[in-house]
């Protein structure tokens, strides 16, 4: 299908599995969402550990980690971003996706944020920082 897309999206479980490691044999980049929460920000080493055995048979794959569900004011977002930064062969990107009503909502609906009826600003400019972060450009 790589010839016929620009980018072919493969979304999988959030846990190390068959499945998840064999489309990181073919990925190029591997999005890792992290809330800043303990537990989750906790499973980043397993991560690390997955991400290097992959690389041992798809080198080329780049494994970038953003702040999901973040929280609008606190600490627990930079602690978090922190911990992540130091995460060796994980880049974090400079792109957080807060924790809005507005993502699940389109969710439900089938529909991006930009596409609901009423989209939230907010929520629709940390999509677009995330695809800005993600391919260097503005979405289109």
């Amino acid at each position: 299908m790589a010839s016929k897309y620009d980018d072919i999206i493969i979304d999988v479980g959030g846990r190390d599995t068959t499945t998840q490691r064999a489309a990181l044999t073919v990925a190029d980049v591997l999005l890792l969402p992290f809330p800043p929460r303990g537990p989750d920000i906790w499973t980043a080493e397993k991560v690390t550990v997955m991400v290097k055995e992959v690389r041992g048979v798809n080198h080329g794959l780049r494994a970038l980690a953003f702040l999901n569900r973040a929280d609008r004011v606190g600490g627990d977002n930079v602690a978090a971003a922190e911990l992540l930064g130091q995460a060796e062969g994980i880049e974090l990107l400079n792109a957080r996706v807060g924790d809005r009503k507005a993502f699940p909502n389109a969710f439900t609906a089938g529909l991006g944020v930009a596409e609901l009826k009423r989209p939230n600003p907010k929520a629709v400019a940390e999509i677009a920082g995330l695809y800005q972060a993600l391919y260097g450009a503005d979405p289109v």
